[in-house]
């Protein structure tokens, strides 16, 4: 804005941008060391135009991904997706042991989608996916006979809807920020009992201000499995509680404070989350952070009928943990002790770098 004597003017200073965009990222955290990022996405930054993306996630567990996408001006975008991930799930079973188990699988999956792409806070994503999942390690099996076992396949007609309006990604004071997710298994052939099951999933995450140092960060996630009757349970397809993040391993995955190892989940999960959040210095916090989680399954029709009860399986947990976490220019750098109530046992937790 300029004075021009009893007038102002609103002066816009416009530039051209690079149509083309590349990505480098590093992160290291506790569970899998390091790990790179390299992305490369043509025409990035360009509308009514195809856009090609291709990037890698190079690390203990590698993924790899290219997307063609069309991105009109007043519809929404229509693209192809490819990607391979190398899966390794180290999980516990409750009730068991607390040292994990460990299953890996190569998983290759294609989808054709439609995405909105005009909205700044709000995107949404449907598309239709074919997956494929070749076991390649198990503890539970010599590897001889992992080698025999046949690969597994899953359709899916996948939608998800998110809504962010955080004023800062990492550190907010104020905002909400949602996602759900519904996703309709149209075949697979890691249970046939549970042919075409339901799969729904809804994030919420809130930020409270108390004071320009203090404020409240709130969390609440709900995953559930319907028509199901516990057969995917244990599969790439399951629930899982734990880890530092939502579908780290497990697309189903929630996070847990107190858990590094996600633990196996039945069909019915859900877990909530306050963090208390001081600001020590500009760029420096520290939380104190309690998260309760429950996990059920549930009987068929004929067992309710007999008058036994809705419930079949369940377990409940706490966890609580404290953090110091440092915003860098690479991204958050923390330090977390952590216990739950799972294998009543003290951890440590170390993280830095962006999620990707």
């Amino acid at each position: 804005i300029e004075q021009d004597g009893a007038h102002y003017k609103l002066i816009f200073d416009l530039n051209k941008r690079p149509p083309h965009e590349f990505d480098l990222g590093v992160r290291y955290d506790s569970d899998e060391a390091a790990n790179i990022l390299a992305a490369v996405s043509l025409n990035a930054h360009r509308m009514n135009t195809v856009r090609f993306n291709v990037n890698a996630r190079l690390g203990f567990y590698p993924k790899y991904e290219a997307q063609l996408l069309y991105v009109p001006y007043y519809f929404p975008s229509v693209g192809i997706s490819y990607n391979y991930k190398h899966m390794g799930f180290d999980y516990t079973i409750p009730g068991s042991s607390p040292f994990p188990s460990f299953r890996g699988y190569n998983r290759q999956q294609t989808e054709v989608f439609i995405r909105e792409t005009y909205s700044k806070y709000f995107t949404a994503h449907l598309g239709l996916r074919q997956s494929t999942y070749q076991l390649y390690q198990s503890s539970d099996e010599y590897l001889a006979d992992v080698l025999k076992e046949p690969k597994n396949h899953a359709m899916e007609l996948n939608g998800n809807l998110q809504y962010d309006v955080f004023d800062n990604a990492f550190y907010p004071t104020k905002g909400v920020k949602t996602n759900l997710t519904l996703k309709y298994v149209m075949s697979q052939d890691f249970y046939t009992a549970s042919a075409n099951p339901f799969i729904f999933g809804y994030d919420f995450t809130g930020a409270i201000p108390v004071s320009d140092r203090f404020a409240f960060e709130t969390s609440f996630n709900l995953r559930g499995i319907l028509g199901d009757r516990m057969g995917l349970y244990g599969t790439p397809l399951g629930n899982t509680i734990g880890g530092d993040y939502a579908g780290r391993y497990y697309e189903t995955q929630v996070p847990f404070v107190g858990l590094v190892n996600a633990s196996l989940a039945y069909d019915w999960l859900g877990a909530a989350r306050i963090d208390a959040r001081v600001k020590l210095s500009p760029k420096l916090y520290a939380y104190a952070m309690y998260n309760y989680g429950i996990t059920a399954s549930l009987k068929g029709r004929e067992d309710i009928k007999t008058g036994t009860g809705l419930i079949d399986n369940w377990f409940d947990l706490h966890g609580t943990g404290l953090k110091l976490s440092y915003d860098s220019f690479i991204g958050p750098v923390s330090v977390q002790v952590h216990w739950s109530s799972l294998w009543h046992r003290a951890g440590v937790y170390v993280n830095a770098g962006y999620i990707f």
